[in-house]
Order: structure tokens, then C-alpha cells, then sequence
């Protein structure tokens, strides 16, 4: 994925933004809202009565960042006050047909909540 440079609806950066972007540079990590295909304008993720902001993100190592398609922040919705954030990764290999070459003693079922 190529990086470019990040949008954000929201133009304040307060203290903890800032530390956020200082781990992942150190780190070398990549805030995936407002540089990825679908979400290229930076959509505010929180709709409150505070007001709004965007405080919830996807960060992603650099190493795994051409994996990921697509970033989407979904439509606020009345509950809870944070809009729903969906990736697409392209991980390299059909799941359609993983379940014939996993031995079935080796799945097992997760709790539906």
C-alpha cells in the first residue's frame, strides 16, 4: 500500500493525539484512518453530547500495512456514541476452502458473544 499523507475531519490534536503519533513513529507503526482507500478524508469516528472528534483508530505494524484493502467508518449510529470501524485484509488465501485441509479435531467453535 502506498502511504500517503493523512486527512482528518478533525482538526484538533490534543495531548493524547500527540503521544499517538509520537509512539508510532517511534514504533513505526501507521494510523490507518484518513490514509487508507475508503476512508481518505479522515471521518470523525465519535458523535457525542461532548461534541465530535475522532478518537478511535486502527493502527497497523508498517510491515503489515500493504495487507490491509480498504478502512470504512461506518454511519453513527444513536448507540453507542463511536461509529463502527471495518477493514478488508487480503491475507493471501482462500478461506472457502481452509475447513478440508484443517483435521477437524483441530477447530473448534467460538462463543457466539
Amino acid at each position: 500500500m502506498q502511504l500517503r499523507p493523512r486527512s482528518s475531519f478533525d482538526n484538533h490534536v490534543n495531548e493524547q493525539g500527540k503521544r499517538l503519533i509520537e509512539i508510532c513513529k517511534s514504533l513505526d507503526l501507521r494510523i490507518l484512518n484518513g490514509g487508507c482507500k475508503g476512508d481518505s478524508l479522515g471521518k470523525i469516528t465519535f458523535h457525542g453530547y461532548q461534541g465530535i472528534s475522532t478518537v478511535d483508530y486502527i493502527v497497523v505494524s508498517h510491515e503489515v500495512l500493504h495487507m490491509f484493502q480498504n478502512f470504512v467508518v461506518r454511519q453513527p449510529s444513536p448507540f453507542p456514541d463511536h461509529c463502527q470501524l471495518v477493514s478488508w485484509l487480503n491475507i493471501g488465501i482462500s478461506l472457502l476452502n481452509i475447513s478440508n485441509e484443517i483435521p477437524e479435531k483441530e477447530l473448534f467453535n467460538l462463543p457466539r458473544k
